[in-house]
């Protein structure tokens, strides 16, 4: 496929000067080749020639061992953002002749009862879904990469649901250990930005960018040197007048798309002709016809004129306009009153003119979003108000829709009407919608606006209906981490809990605010929100106090109360010993097994590891798992069994890798460099621990900076410097001391000390071994305790001798 093909013409295809950002796309191929993909970004405005640089690069790199790819995103899927994903990885199943594969749509299916969607053990078991559907989709992605290198093409990205960008953003983490190249292009201009003023993918783009998880291919437009060789390619053999090409770059701005329109212009109006082989222009071509030729082509690009349209036209344009997605010929024949013909006909006359363009599904959208809104601001306000009842009124009757369609259409068109109810009613439904499909980002804002509306109207929605809304936005928002919004929701909810007719939602409420203020590491607010559900037992589900005891005991586990952490694990296993609760228990076993590991006790830990792991294979969990082969590697680590810890910290990495799951990845890293510096493999331990800093300051996880400068530490003083390795220590100790991490404290003073016994200072190493021994003591880690007395009272025994030693050499004198 090349520019030219859909335009009119005879010019044969062509691609002139982009061998700079050619080689860019070469590059970015052959590194995941080598098993190094990335995401490649090619930007620009309008007819700056994005399209033909990537139908070039795939014409060039067309091989046995590249498969090329597309997932094409369309403005009717806001209800189903993984499904490009899914079409992908269906055409890749299509490769493996004879292997047995399955369905792609059963990787998002739900298992969760309706009935369950406001309760806890509903959001669990969502927000747990999402999770597993996440990683097993971009795992069975990922894994076709194996034998084949994959070029995976994003189509009409700017019409990409915000979830679809975040599902973008988290397979782009794991990109640069496969062979995936992901590859889209982007027009960044005006004319895609939404009425708000920035488009909707902006903010995910940008994270990326300081996450360095695309690299950018920035189109500039042509220079006059570039535009001549362009044209000379067109028209190889010529004779034109001097002015003509420096007047129709200065005209066209050096926007290549722009040029060839206007080449393609003076073709088809016979300005532009070829004899015996050699091209020519009219005598009459200046500067003043070549700017009216151009401006024509500017003009179909705006808003089209009001004044030379029907007044059946204007009519439909205006209808179209307050459309919320792309629409249907059939909406706009019932609103209007004419017929399908006439308005399908009137439809193409504006996708001729590029104010509308078709999709696949027989539908259409306007060009850009600035196009929609200029033509609706020109609608009264009063007659916008009419015209969205009555678009609202024929969709509620439309048979033709579907039910997702249908749905959005009556919560976008009564968002805009005085029926309140209405417009409450479709935007909740749109946002359970939206669940169903795992579109957290999109439910977030359809409740988000239901909710604003039950606030400005109290007196049309009761309190039981309104906190059930503000449960739910609450906890998506901390699932999206969007902390405080999630606990201003439940300030807001807690405010109308006087008036609940079920008194279970209070209870709810509190336990979403618990589990939101433990996410923001504020413990007491945590503990203080749990504990009051606790003291009204009667409308807590088993599930629930299930729940509420196992936020309590990760809050005592932070805190390094490891009974108190204990006894809350148990109480939590017993309420949650129910068929729906597999992977909460899954979880207990796997942080009851830290607990005992951190307590010395290691075969308890073991045998809680051994139980987990079974049931995190039968669900698919593989982060689950992932975190149980870490913890035991850990474990294996406290008994200074490091040959074993390596094994452990190994088989999580394999699974945290392929899965991409990035601040798991990044503790693994950590952990493997601590088993290797052990084992004395230096070298390889900086290597890990390196890998771990880079995706440890992409994530600000300031616990996990102070364990790599821990481990930095210990490398540097098995390697002798001394000097550096005080410096990685202290600076551990610091940061482990800010966050109050107690046992990472402790940890710290103990290897501060061995490094002062490295040194030779008995004194250092004695006062930072007294320091540990008290933080272990309070920590009632009764196995260090034992260990740094003893290393303590060999220190006195050697004082003593060397005391004795002195005496008797002075009774001698």
């Amino acid at each position: 496929m090349s520019v030219l093909t859909d335009l009119p013409g005879t010019f044969p295809p062509v691609f002139a000067c982009r061998r700079t950002e050619l080689k860019s796309l070469r590059d970015a191929l052959h590194a995941a080749q080598q098993g190094a993909g990335s995401f490649t970004v090619v930007c620009g405005e309008a007819g700056i020639g994005k399209s033909a640089l990537i139908e070039q690069f795939y014409r060039e790199n067309e091989r046995p061992n590249v498969v090329f790819i597309s997932a094409e995103f369309k403005e009717s899927e806001i209800f189903e953002p993984y499904a490009p994903f899914l079409r992908v990885l269906e055409r890749l199943q299509g490769l493996d002749n004879g292997a047995q594969q399955s369905k792609p749509e059963e990787l998002l299916r739900l298992t969760f009862s309706p009935d369950e969607r406001d309760t806890p053990a509903g959001f669990y078991s969502l927000q747990s879904q999402l999770g597993l559907a996440q990683q097993r989709l971009r795992a069975a992605i990922i894994g076709k990469t194996k034998r084949t290198t994959v070029v995976l093409q994003l189509v009409n990205l700017h019409l990409a649901p915000l979830t679809s960008w975040r599902f973008i953003h988290y397979l782009a983490e794991s990109l640069s250990d496969h062979g995936l190249l992901l590859l889209a292009s982007l027009r960044l201009d005006k004319k895609l930005v939404e009425s708000s003023g920035k488009a909707t993918y902006i903010d995910v783009l940008q994270r990326m960018n300081r996450e360095q998880l695309y690299k950018k291919i920035n189109l500039r437009r042509f220079e006059l040197r570039q535009t001549r060789r362009m044209i000379k390619k067109i028209l190889p053999y010529s004779d034109l007048p001097s002015h003509f090409i420096p007047d129709l770059h200065d005209l066209s701005q050096g926007i290549p798309g722009k040029l060839l329109r206007c080449l393609h212009s003076l073709l088809a109006s016979k300005l532009l002709f070829q004899e015996n082989q050699i091209w020519f222009c009219q005598e009459n071509i200046d500067r003043d016809l070549l700017q009216v030729l151009i401006q024509d082509e500017q003009d179909a690009d705006e808003t089209p004129d009001m004044d030379v349209l029907s007044q059946a036209q204007l009519e439909l344009l205006n209808y179209a306009a307050l459309m919320g997605e792309a629409f249907g010929h059939q909406t706009l024949a019932s609103v209007t009153g004419r017929s399908r013909v006439s308005i399908i006909k009137d439809l193409v006359t504006f996708v001729n003119r590029k104010v509308l363009v078709s999709t696949e599904d027989e539908r259409y959208r306007f060009s850009h979003s600035g196009l929609r809104a200029a033509i609706a601001a020109r609608i009264p306000e009063s007659e916008r108000l009419s015209r969205h009842q009555q678009v609202a009124a024929v969709v509620e009757a439309a048979t033709y829709l579907t039910a997702a369609q249908r749905t959005y259409c009556l919560a976008h068109h009564y968002s805009n009407t005085p029926d309140h109810a209405a417009a409450f009613k479709y935007l909740r439904q749109a946002g359970d919608n939206a669940i169903k499909n795992f579109a957290f980002w999109e439910a977030t804002d359809f409740y988000e606006r239901a909710v604003r509306l039950a606030k400005s109207y109290p007196e049309q929605f009761d309190a039981d209906t309104k906190v059930e809304l503000l449960i739910s936005t609450s906890w998506l928002n901390r699932v999206l981490g969007f902390w405080d919004a999630s606990i201003e929701n439940c300030r807001e909810a807690l405010g109308d809990c006087e008036a609940l007719t079920n008194p279970r939602l209070k209870n709810h409420v509190l336990l979403q605010q618990g589990l939101t203020f433990f996410r923001k590491n504020n413990w007491a607010q945590a503990e203080s929100s749990l504990l009051q559900c606790l003291k009204d037992q009667e409308n807590l589900s088993q599930f629930d106090q299930a729940l509420v005891h196992y936020g309590l005991g990760n809050i005592q586990f932070e805190l390094s109360d490891f009974q108190k952490a204990s006894d809350h694990y148990e109480a939590a296993l017993e309420f949650a010993e129910q068929p729906e609760a597999k992977q909460l228990i899954a979880n207990l076993y796997n942080n009851m097994g830290a607990l005992k590991s951190a307590q010395g006790r290691r075969m308890q830990a073991i045998a809680f590891y051994s139980k987990s792991i079974p049931v995190f294979e039968n669900l698919g969990d593989n982060l689950g798992l992932a975190r149980v082969y870490h913890n035991i590697g850990m474990t294996h680590a406290d008994e200074q069994e490091w040959q074993k810890a390596n094994e452990f910290c190994g088989k999580s990495l394999g699974v945290s890798d392929v899965m991409g799951l990035t601040p798991l990845k990044s503790i693994t890293f950590l952990n493997r460099a601590l088993c290797l510096a052990r084992l004395g493999n230096l070298t390889e331990a900086s290597e890990y621990n390196f890998k771990a800093l880079r995706l440890l300051k992409k994530l600000e996880d300031e616990l996990g900076l102070a364990e790599h400068h821990k481990i930095q530490g210990i490398i540097e003083c098995a390697r002798g410097n001394w000097k550096q390795s005080a410096y990685n220590l202290k600076t551990a100790y610091e940061k482990y001391a800010e966050i109050e991490n107690k046992l990472g404290c402790a940890e710290a003073e103990n290897e501060l000390a061995h490094l002062a016994v490295s040194m030779n200072d008995t004194q250092e190493a004695k006062r930072w071994l007294e320091k540990a021994l008290a933080s272990y003591q309070q920590l009632h880690i009764k196995d260090k305790v034992e260990a740094i007395a003893k290393e303590l009272a060999e220190f006195e025994e050697s004082d003593a001798r060397t005391l004795a030693g002195i005496e008797t050499q002075r009774g001698e004198f």
